[in-house]
């Protein structure tokens, strides 16, 4: 079977599309492979900060609420109206 020019121009056309289509392939996995990595990255930083955070308040005494002598409630405002 002999192909002509045009035929040949065809087919090297076509290995080329499929190249290219097979390196957009690899491209978006290699993407995707990459922001799931540094989504696992970002997932294990921010659970050492939490954890860090836990200790850190498991060890501090209980934050108490303010004295109810502390507040401005039984302070009068005088406004003169003359």
């Amino acid at each position: 079977m002999k192909l002509d020019r045009e035929q040949v121009i065809s087919i090297a056309a076509l290995f080329l599309l499929l190249l290219v289509c097979a390196g957009a392939v690899e491209l978006s996995i290699r993407a995707r492979s990459d922001a799931v990595q540094e989504f696992t990255e970002r997932s294990e930083a921010l659970s050492r900060l939490e954890m860090r955070s836990r200790s850190k308040m498991s060890g501090s005494a209980p934050v108490a609420a303010p004295p109810a002598c502390s507040t401005m409630s039984h302070y009068r405002l005088s406004v003169s109206t003359d």
